[in-house]
């Protein structure tokens, strides 16, 4: 961001607690999870690769399973793109909770084989736009907990920064930047210095004068109302000639990705950086593994 800008204060509320996962198909939870504004919860402390995960996103409830939970599951699933170690693969569950009707005998299945799969509680991370839109039958979790977001901002002074124009886009600049703005996220120097000979070499963007500029840095869980927030204010922070960059750093071991299905394969990667120009322009670059989909 430039100096003279503002950090954003976000409203963004995170929480994590343990239940039983038939307690996010009772009632009291289906009927508050289809009000509330931006509601996003995930499992933690499992892995995408080789765990059972669950995830809550636009009032879907996805659980990728192994194939032997699958299994032991009984209800339909559609087969994973995802298969690191040549097996027959993982399976996606997708559960609509916008229509799933409690009482139902769709219902009634859903939590008698999600019950089979996980008998005991699991542990999440959610998120809202607000504190009051955390449905309150999570509240009822004995270990529930409000985590504020991790908030760090640093001045940089004197930077030379890349020259962008919004019109002047195409892959090598894309990749350029997304490298040098890595190096900027990460705290590491810029500084020209005489590599090793066996070392690759990154050659930056053209950069423009020195110039004096900060970096704010929120650890926690976002939701999609939070980074428009970012992406207004920054916007509305720039002067003719500037830009801004919000870079989001995504969860690895999360079943959905960029609206789709996410996976581990190789890497994790789910990343995304938003350029922002004083002109109301911007580029989008996504940093995705070889099988996601960007929906």
């Amino acid at each position: 961001l430039p100096a003279q800008a503002t950090v954003p204060v976000l409203a963004n509320a995170l929480c994590t607690f343990s239940l039983p996962i038939t307690e996010l198909l009772a009632p009291e939870f289906l009927e508050q999870a289809r009000t509330s504004s931006d509601l996003s919860l995930f499992s933690t402390g499992r892995r995408i690769d080789q765990d059972d995960v669950i995830a809550l996103h636009k009032h879907a409830l996805v659980v990728s399973l192994t194939k032997d939970s699958f299994q032991r599951c009984g209800v339909d699933g559609k087969p994973t793109l995802f298969k690191p170690d040549g097996s027959p693969g993982r399976r996606l569950i997708t559960l609509d909770l916008a229509t799933l009707a409690a009482g139902s005998k769709a219902h009634t299945r859903a939590c008698e084989a999600l019950a089979r799969v996980f008998p005991d509680p699991l542990r999440f991370a959610a998120c809202a736009a607000t504190p009051q839109d955390i449905p309150a039958a999570l509240h009822a979790a004995a270990d529930y907990a409000v985590v504020p977001l991790a908030t760090e901002t640093t001045k940089l002074i004197a930077l030379a920064t890349p020259k962008l124009s919004p019109a002047a886009f195409d892959s090598e600049i894309a990749l350029t930047l997304a490298e040098w703005l890595g190096l900027i996220a990460c705290r590491l120097s810029t500084a020209e210095r005489t590599p090793d000979s066996y070392t690759a070499v990154y050659e930056p963007p053209e950069l423009d004068a020195p110039a004096d500029w900060k970096t704010a840095r929120w650890t926690g869980l976002l939701c999609k109302s939070a980074v428009a927030q970012l992406v207004r204010d920054a916007r509305a922070a720039l002067q003719p000639g500037q830009y801004a960059a919000i870079m989001l750093w995504g969860v690895q071991d999360s079943p959905l990705a960029f609206g789709a299905e996410h996976g581990f394969f190789y890497g994790g990667e789910n990343h995304a950086t938003v350029v922002v120009f004083a002109d109301d322009s911007y580029w989008l670059l996504v940093q995705a593994g070889v099988c996601d989909r960007l929906a």
